[in-house]
C-alpha cells in the first residue's frame, strides 16, 4: 500500500521543515521571508504559500496570507508580482475564503496607477485571476476597458485575458464589454493578431440568454465579413462553446456546422466542424433532430477523406450512446440500417482508425438495441472483424496502443453484454498472445482479465493454453515480463474458481518463484480476491521472511492467518470435523486481528480491514452458535412432559431460546455489515457488492431462523423470499462480478421460499438450517480490492469555533445557561490522486448533539430543566471543497455538557455515507449565584476596572 501525496510545481525542499508547525507559526515564518531585503528569500517565501494553503485551508489563514501577498504586490518589483500572480492562479480554489476582499482589491489595484505598462499588465492578470470574488467591482471593469485601448501590446493582451475571466462571471461586464470588443474586431486599426485574440472573449458571454443570442448573431455576421480560414475556425469554435455553455441555439449551431461541413471545401474547417459536432453530441444529444442525424450519416458514408470519416464516426458513436439513439429510425432506409451496412464494410478498411471507430460504433449499436435479424448479422460480422483486426494490430507491423486499447474496450463490453460472443472473442485473444508483440501482450491479458472478471466459464475452456503461456513467460527474458506473469497468473486464478489442477498449480508456483517479492505479493493478493486461499496463505507465509519493516511483517502475518482460516473452511468434512475447522478458523482470525492491530499506524489505521475481518470472525462464531443450538434439540423434554407446557416454543425446550439468540446475532451482524457498507465511500463497486452480499447472507440466515421460530406459534410459515432483494442491483447473476457470483447463487438457491412444517421445532428444521449454513460457509470468501488497495481517497477536515482557551485535556468552553453558544463548523474536503473516481460528494450532512455529562453539584437542589440536550441536523453543499455552517446551542442545565459533531456525506445518487470525522468538545454551563443576582438587582453595575471574565 502506498500513500498518495499531493505535489505542487513550485515547492522547495525548505518547505518540508515546516511540516509539524501549526498554522500561525508557519505563516509567521513566511512573513519573515516576505519582509526580507533579499529578493531571493522573498521569492522563496512566496512560492511556499500554495503548500501552506493546502495544509491549512481555512479562511482566517488564507485571508491573512493574501493580504500579506497584496502588500508585497503593491511595494515589490515586477518579478515578485509575477510570482504572486502564479500563486494566485494555483490557489484559485481558496479565493472565496478571503474575507477582506475590499482591502485586497485596494492594495492590488493601486498598481494600476503605475507608469510601467508591465506592472499594469501584471495587475490586470491578477485581477482576472481573482475575478470570481470581485466580479461586480466597477473600478476593475473600467480599468480593463481603458487598457483595451492601450498602445502597449503586453497590456492589451493582459486586458483581453482579464476580459475573458470577468465576462465568464459578471453579467454586467459581459453586456457592457460586448460592443467594445465587437468594435475592436471590426476596426481597421486593430491588428489581425489582436482580433484573433479578441474573438474568444465572446465564448464566455453566456450569463443571460439575450446576451448569448446577441453575441451568437454577431459571430454569424463575422463569418461573412472574415472568410479567412483562421477566422472561420476561431469563430465557429467560439459559437460552439457559447452554445454549449448557454444551452441556447444548439440546434441552430448544429445546422451551421453541417452547412460548413457540406459547403466549405477546406479540410481543416471540416475537421473543426466535426470536432465541434462531437462536443455538441455530448452536451445536448436530445436537441439533435432526425434530419441532422440523417445528414451527418450521409456525409459519413459518402466522404472520401479518411480523417473526416473517422471524425464523423466518432460523432455518430457519441449520439448512439446517448438519448439520440431513439432518433435513429428503423427501416430499410433508416440511418441505423445505413450505418450497419457501412460499418460492415468499414470493419475491413486498410485504415485502422476507421476500422476501430466503426467497431466502437457497431458495438454501441449492438449493446443498446434489441438484436433484430439485421443487428444479429451485424454482430456476427463484428465478432469476426474484431478477431481479424486484433491479429493484424498485434503482429508488430501496425502497433498502436491507443487504437488497441479502444478495440479491447469494445471486446470487453461485447463479452459482458453477450456471453455467446465472449467465448469466441476470448479464444481469439488467447491465440493472439502467443504471436503478439511483447508490448501488446500485457494489453491483451488485461482485456482477458476484464472478461474473466465476470465469467470464469469463458476462460475455463482455455486453461491449458493459458497455463502454457504462463510457463513460457516464467522462464523467458522479455520486456514487461513481471507484469505479464502477474496477468497470466490472474487469468489462471479466474479460470479455476472450483480448484486448481495439478499442472496449473505447478505452473503458478514456478511463476511466483521467478518474480520479486512485490510481484509475488500481487499474485497472492489476486489469489485471495478470487478465493484460492490455500495458495495465498503459502505465498504470504513465504513473504514474511523477506520483509524488513515491522509493520509490513505484521500486515503479511495477518493476511497469512486470514487466508489460512479461509482455507480451513473450504474442506468438505463430516459435521463434527466441520465444526472443528470453523473453530480453528476463528482462532486463526483472532491471531490475524492481533497482527493487524500491530500493523496499523496513524497514517494507515487499517480501519476497513479490521472491521471486515472482525465481522467475518463473528459471522463464523454465529454459525457455530447455530450449530450448537441445533445439537441442543436432543435435550428437549419428552412428548408426555412437553404437552403439559404452555406454548409450542416452550415445549421445544432450550433449543427455542438458543435459536432466538442465534437469530438476533445474525440480525445484528447484518446491521453491522450495513454500517460497514455506509462507511466505504472510497471503495470500488466490486468491494461494495462483496460487503452487501455478506450483509444479505446474514439477513437471510436470520430470516431462516425466524421462520423456524414462527412455525411454533403460527399455523403456517414460509421462509421470506429475498431473492428479489439480493438481485436488486443486477438483473442476472451471470452479469455479477466474479467475487460475488458464487455467493449470490447460493443465496438465491436457499431463499426459494421452502415451506416450513408447523407444530414445533423438529429435526427437519435443524437440518434445513444446517444445510443453509454449510452452503454459505463452503463458498470461498473473496477479500475485496479495497482490503488491499485504495484507488480513491476522500477525507474531511473540520475546524470548530470557538475552542477552549487553554490546552488542558478536556478543557471546556464556558457559557451562561440563559445564553446561547454560537458554534461555527468549517470543513475542507481533501482528495487523493483520483478525485471522484467512483463517486463524488454532493452535500455534507452534519449532526450536532449534546448531552449532560456532569450536573453542577452546587445547583443540585435546584430543579433542572426537563430537556437540556441539543439535537440539530443541517445539510450544506460544499463549494470548491469548502463548507461552513453556524449553529446556536442552548445549555439550560448547569454542568458539564459534551457536544458531538458527526459528519456524513451524500453522493450524487442521494445515498448517505458515514465518512466522519466525529469531533467532540466540552461546554461548561453555569448560572449566577443568587447572591450575585440580588446584588445586580439592587443596582450593582459593571465597573470598567473589574474583569468580567467567566469564573
Amino acid at each position: 500500500m502506498t500513500a498518495t501525496r499531493a505535489t505542487l510545481d513550485t515547492v522547495t525542499s525548505y518547505a518540508d521543515q515546516a511540516q509539524e508547525l501549526d498554522a500561525n507559526s508557519a505563516l509567521m515564518e513566511l512573513d519573515i521571508g516576505l519582509r526580507s531585503v533579499k529578493a531571493g528569500e522573498q521569492c522563496e517565501a512566496i512560492v511556499r504559500f500554495p503548500r501552506l494553503f493546502q495544509k491549512y485551508p481555512f479562511p482566517i489563514l488564507i485571508n491573512s496570507a493574501f493580504l500579506k501577498l497584496a502588500d508585497v504586490f503593491r511595494t515589490g518589483n515586477n518579478f515578485l508580482r509575477l510570482c504572486i500572480l502564479r500563486v494566485t492562479q494555483q490557489s484559485e480554489n481558496h479565493l472565496e475564503k478571503i474575507l477582506s476582499v475590499d482591502d485586497l482589491l485596494k492594495k492590488v489595484f493601486s498598481v494600476m496607477y503605475s507608469n510601467d505598462p508591465v506592472a499594469r499588465a501584471l495587475t490586470l492578470r491578477t485581477l482576472g485571476a481573482i475575478a470570481t470574488i470581485i466580479s461586480e467591482r466597477k473600478n476593475a471593469h473600467h480599468s480593463i476597458r481603458n487598457s483595451l485601448d492601450s498602445r502597449d501590446a503586453v497590456e492589451v493582451e493582459a486586458a483581453i485575458f482579464a476580459a475573458k475571466r470577468f465576462a465568464a462571471v459578471s453579467k454586467t461586464f459581459a453586456i457592457n464589454i460586448c460592443d467594445k470588443v465587437a468594435d475592436m474586431i471590426g476596426g481597421l486599426a486593430t491588428p489581425v493578431e489582436m482580433k484573433l485574440k479578441l474573438i474568444p472573449v465572446f465564448q464566455h458571454m453566456h450569463q443571460d440568454s439575450e446576451t448569448a443570442v446577441r453575441v451568437w448573431e454577431m459571430c454569424r455576421k463575422m463569418l461573412v465579413l472574415y472568410p479567412a480560414q483562421n477566422f472561420v475556425l476561431l469563430i465557429l469554435h467560439t459559437q460552439t462553446k457559447l452554445s454549449a455553455a448557454s444551452h441556447i441555439g444548439i440546434s441552430q449551431q448544429i445546422d451551421l456546422l453541417l452547412q460548413y461541413l457540406s459547403e466549405d471545401p477546406r479540410s481543416l474547417v471540416k475537421l473543426l466542424c466535426l470536432q465541434d459536432l462531437n462536443s455538441l453530441a455530448k452536451t445536448g444529444p436530445h436537441l439533435w433532430s432526425e434530419n441532422q442525424i440523417g445528414a451527418l450519416t450521409q456525409l459519413c458514408i459518402h466522404t472520401s477523406d479518411e480523417a473526416q470519416q473517422v471524425a464523423s464516426l466518432r460523432v455518430l458513436t457519441a449520439l448512439v450512446k446517448s438519448l439520440a439513439l431513439e432518433k435513429f429510425a428503423s427501416g430499410s432506409d433508416s440511418p441505423l440500417t445505413q450505418l450497419c451496412l457501412f460499418c460492415s464494410t468499414a470493419f475491413y478498411s486498410n485504415n485502422f482508425y476507421i476500422a476501430t471507430q466503426a467497431i466502437e460504433l457497431a458495438t454501441a449499436v449492438v449493446i443498446s438495441s434489441e438484436l433484430t435479424s439485421e443487428l444479429a448479422e451485424t454482430a456476427e460480422t463484428l465478432c469476426c472483424a474484431v478477431e481479424t483486426i486484433i491479429i493484424s494490430m498485434t503482429s508488430g507491423k501496425h502497433q498502436n496502443d491507443s487504437l488497441l486499447k479502444k478495440l479491447l474496450k469494445s471486446v470487453v463490453v461485447l463479452s459482458r453484454t453477450h456471453c455467446g460472443m465472449g467465448r469466441a472473442l476470448a479464444e481469439s485473444l488467447v491465440k493472439s498472445i502467443a504471436t503478439s508483440d511483447p508490448a501488446a501482450v500485457v494489453l491483451l491479458c488485461e482485456a482477458l482479465a476484464a472478461v474473466g472478471g465476470y465469467s470464469s466459464a469463458v476462460l475455463s475452456g482455455m486453461l491449458p493454453s493459458i497455463v502454457a503461456l504462463l510457463r513460457a513467460a516464467a522462464v523467458e527474458e522479455r520486456a514487461k515480463r513481471s507484469q505479464l506473469v502477474i496477468m497470466l497468473a490472474t487469468l489462471v486464478l479466474q479460470a479455476c474458481r472450483s480448484g486448481l489442477p495439478a499442472d496449473a498449480l505447478s505452473a503458478l508456483e514456478s511463476a511466483t518463484d521467478s518474480v520479486n517479492c512485490w510481484d509475488g505479493f500481487r499474485i497472492a493478493r489476486q489469489a485471495a480476491r478470487f478465493g484460492h486461499h490455500s495458495i495465498a496463505s503459502k505465498l504470504f507465509d513465504n513473504l514474511t521472511s523477506n520483509i524488513a519493516s515491522e509493520h509490513l511483517f505484521f500486515w503479511l502475518t495477518a493476511l497469512k492467518e486470514f487466508t489460512h482460516a479461509e482455507a480451513n473452511l473450504a474442506c468438505h468434512d463430516a459435521r463434527q470435523q466441520r465444526l472443528m475447522r470453523i473453530r480453528q478458523a476463528v482462532v486463526s482470525y483472532r491471531k490475524g486481528l492481533s497482527s493487524l492491530k500491530a500493523a496499523s499506524t496513524p497514517s494507515f489505521p487499517l480501519q476497513f480491514q479490521t472491521d471486515f475481518a472482525q465481522l467475518r470472525v463473528e459471522s463464523l462464531q454465529a454459525h457455530v452458535q447455530l450449530a450448537q443450538a441445533g445439537n441442543s434439540l436432543r435435550t428437549c423434554p419428552p412428548p408426555a412432559i412437553a404437552m403439559t407446557l404452555g406454548d409450542q416454543l416452550q415445549r421445544s425446550g432450550r433449543v427455542g431460546n438458543l435459536l432466538h439468540d442465534s437469530m438476533r446475532t445474525f440480525q445484528g451482524l447484518s446491521n453491522r455489515y450495513k454500517r460497514l457498507y455506509q462507511s466505504c465511500f472510497d471503495a470500488d463497486p466490486v468491494t461494495l457488492s462483496v460487503v452487501q452480499t455478506l450483509q444479505w447472507a446474514c439477513h437471510l440466515m436470520a430470516q431462516k431462523v425466524e421462520a423456524v421460530l414462527v412455525s411454533c406459534t403460527a399455523d403456517r410459515a414460509r421462509v421470506p423470499d429475498i431473492a428479489a432483494k439480493t438481485m436488486a442491483s443486477s438483473s442476472d447473476v451471470s452479469k455479477l462480478p466474479l467475487e460475488v457470483k458464487a455467493l449470490q447463487s447460493v443465496l438465491v438457491e436457499i431463499s426459494t421460499g421452502t415451506a416450513i412444517a408447523t407444530g414445533g421445532i423438529c429435526f427437519e428444521h435443524i437440518q434445513m438450517l444446517t444445510e443453509a449454513s454449510q452452503k454459505l460457509l463452503l463458498v470461498p470468501m473473496s477479500f475485496p480490492r479495497f482490503f488491499f488497495q485504495t484507488l480513491q481517497s476522500t477525507t474531511i477536515k473540520l475546524a470548530i469555533t470557538p475552542q477552549p482557551k487553554n490546552s488542558i485535556d478536556r478543557a471546556a468552553i464556558w457559557v451562561q445557561s440563559d445564553a446561547h453558544l454560537a458554534l461555527k463548523v468549517e470543513g475542507v474536503i481533501q482528495h487523493g490522486s483520483h478525485p471522484g473516481l467512483f463517486r463524488s460528494i454532493h452535500s455534507v450532512y452534519l449532526v450536532v448533539t449534546s448531552s449532560l455529562v456532569k450536573p453542577d453539584p452546587v445547583r443540585g437542589d435546584t430543579k433542572q430543566p426537563s430537556s437540556s440536550a441539543n439535537d440539530l441536523t443541517q445539510t450544506v453543499q460544499p463549494h470548491k471543497d469548502y463548507f461552513s455552517i453556524q449553529l446556536l446551542l442552548s445549555f439550560l442545565s448547569p454542568g458539564l455538557h459534551q457536544v458531538s459533531i458527526e459528519t456524513f456525506v451524500v453522493d450524487g445518487n442521494g445515498e448517505k455515507w458515514e465518512t466522519g470525522p466525529q469531533v467532540t468538545l466540552m461546554v461548561k454551563s453555569f448560572m449566577d449565584h443568587p447572591q450575585q443576582q440580588s446584588q445586580r438587582a439592587s443596582g450593582l453595575q459593571y465597573q470598567p476596572g473589574r474583569s468580567n471574565a467567566f469564573p
